[in-house]
């Protein structure tokens, strides 16, 4: 092989070392911090309470729902559960919101008359 092609292998090679050792130490790093933040903060479960004298929703509330789900489906059904989508203690960011209400909002309800 002629020199500049030597060279240009060799220094391919050590470009790709390089690079990979300088992922492994970024992957390194990023999993040593993980660690210390798991170590720092222990997890603690959330509680949850399920129960009808815990109700934050008004009766008229649940009415509304019912009625609103039943126009749009056209029949009558019953409502297990209602939910707030985001609670006030929640970390979900606007953006999520935001693309959660875009996706439930381009799904369209045949209407069979």
């Amino acid at each position: 092989m002629s020199d500049t092609m030597t060279f240009a292998l060799n220094l391919t090679f050590a470009g790709l070392v390089v690079v990979f050792v300088s992922l492994t130490l970024i992957s390194l790093a990023i999993s040593f911090m993980r660690w210390l933040d798991a170590k720092a903060t222990p997890y603690k479960a959330p509680q949850v309470k399920d129960s009808v004298e815990d109700q934050n929703i008004d009766n008229l509330t649940l009415v509304l729902i019912s009625a609103a789900a039943a126009t749009m489906i056209n029949g009558r059904f019953r409502i297990k559960t209602v939910r707030r989508m985001v609670t006030r203690a929640s970390s979900h960011s606007g953006w999520s919101n935001q693309g959660r209400s875009v996706l439930m909002g381009s799904h369209s309800v045949n209407i069979k008359r």
